[in-house]
């Protein structure tokens, strides 16, 4: 397969490539996490595939070590490739957009603890014209979150929840995302599949918490998720 591939690239003048890293779920980092390492890896892979005068753009995310990886490369591949400059770096638009959508529900959050920390006597109609408009978004997110990592926990629990689920004939019940901020489409995730399961979901609570620790979430506040999941689907 690799002999092939490395054919197949003789008859391309130029190629743009994409650069990630990422960790395993039991933590073992692939390509690593320093921009030293990265161009090591990066440039054997050029020199492998005799692509070191082709490449005219590497797509990235933000993260400052990419940056010391594209000067590294263009350091190390000048004589052959003249036009490859740090300034070939594309940003990753996914990157972006996570960017963008965090900062938005992180200033969601500092907007929704600024309203709740006035004082009760100067809300008015403006401010909360429904109960339904009331509900703090961001907390209510944050105890989808907490629930999901409660059943995630142990692999007992996560079995558990798979019986609670074929009782009430849902499927696809193997599938319990976390969100993350590195994943702009994360959040989402999380809260569609919430949706989807929430019964399966506030059984299993009520098992392993029985007091509910205010993590019980009310038909309103599951509506609000549903509208916000509404909100973020064209970002996922």
């Amino acid at each position: 397969m690799k002999i092939q591939f490395a054919e197949e690239l003789t008859s391309v003048d130029h190629i743009s490539l994409t650069v990630d890293t990422w960790t395993t779920e039991n933590d073992i980092e692939l390509l690593g996490h320093s921009g030293e390492k990265m161009s090591d890896v990066d440039m054997a892979v050029l020199e492998e595939f005799k692509l070191t005068a082709k490449v005219t753009a590497i797509t990235t995310d933000k993260a400052s070590c990419n940056g010391t990886m594209m000067t590294l490369l263009a350091e190390g591949i000048v004589d052959m490739n003249l036009g490859f400059t740090h300034a070939c770096q594309v940003p990753c638009f996914a990157h972006i957009i996570n960017i963008v959508i965090q900062a938005d529900l992180a200033r969601l959050h500092i907007v929704e603890q600024s309203l709740l920390e006035e004082d009760d006597t100067k809300m008015t109609e403006e401010h909360y014209p429904t109960s339904q408009t009331s509900i703090s978004l961001w907390q209510v997110v944050t105890r989808v979150r907490e629930s999901i990592t409660m059943v995630r926990a142990s692999t007992g629990r996560s079995k558990k929840y798979w019986g609670i689920c074929a009782t009430l004939g849902l499927p696809n019940c193997n599938k319990l995302p976390l969100d993350m901020p590195t994943r702009w489409n994360s959040t989402h995730d999380m809260l569609e599949v919430a949706v989807e399961k929430r019964e399966a979901l506030f059984n299993m609570v009520l098992v392993l918490n029985p007091q509910g620790q205010n993590l019980h979430i009310v038909e309103e506040e599951w509506d609000v998720i549903t509208e916000f999941v509404r909100v973020l689907k064209p970002f996922a």
